[in-house]
């Protein structure tokens, strides 16, 4: 599922870099068919790039449990960011 949400992401890349070159944007049948396709892919990549940003503060919180000032902080945002993901996931299937 995630190497599917890496090619969306890519091609999202891509729209964009399309839409915003003045060759397609005068062809507006071209642009207008591209810009659909951005709109389309949006919601899924801006989720995907949620669950990417989610799962590096699971990460990040991991490494802060190794030091003894940070821990209880860590923990806390261990438990937050750890509620997030599995429904971050859900929406993403």
């Amino acid at each position: 599922m995630f190497q599917k949400l890496e090619g969306v992401e890519k091609r999202y890349e891509e729209l964009n870099n399309l839409i915003s070159d003045p060759e397609v944007i005068a062809k507006q049948s071209e642009w207008t068919k591209l810009m659909k396709e951005h709109s389309d892919i949006q919601e899924v990549v801006e989720k995907y790039r949620e669950y990417k940003k989610v799962k590096q503060s699971v990460e990040d919180a991991k490494e802060m449990l190794n030091d003894p000032e940070l821990k209880e902080l860590a923990e806390m945002e261990l438990l937050e960011v750890k509620e997030k993901l599995p429904k971050i996931e859900d929406e993403l299937k």
